[in-house]
């Protein structure tokens, strides 16, 4: 796993605790925290297409995915407005139809990438230039 239970279970309380500061009809409530999970199931599966007019105001899944590789970029749950303002908005176009690997090969043999070797066997670390 990512993240150790307990951190996942913190992640999700403001979802739960809102509701009880600012009062929210309940269908509403179980809409949104259906939209939330669908979302984030969204930004995570792979699939790095988001149509065209939306690209640039959009943080989909392969904005999402050099927020995983890089760490630096693109920190925006669902628009890139902040990341823009902040300075932190990275373009994946190379990733952009298709899954992260062979960017993330292309790097490597580029030496801008570390190989980095963990529990989960699958993190990579940016040599900072």
């Amino acid at each position: 796993h990512a993240f150790h239970p307990v951190d996942g279970f913190l992640q999700g309380l403001p979802y739960h605790i809102y509701p009880f500061l600012f009062p929210l009809h309940k269908i509403l409530y179980l809409v949104l925290y259906v939209f939330v999970n669908i979302w984030t199931i969204s930004i995570h599966d792979g699939d790095y297409r988001v149509p065209n007019l939306m690209e640039d105001v959009i943080n989909g899944s392969a904005h999402h995915t050099d927020h995983h590789l890089f760490f630096d970029y693109n920190y925006g749950q669902y628009f890139t407005l902040w990341d823009r303002i902040g300075g932190s908005y990275r373009y994946p176009s190379p990733l952009m139809g298709k899954g992260p690997h062979d960017q993330i090969k292309k790097l490597m043999a580029e030496g801008k990438l570390n190989g980095h070797t963990d529990n989960n066997k699958n993190s990579v670390r940016v040599k900072k230039e």
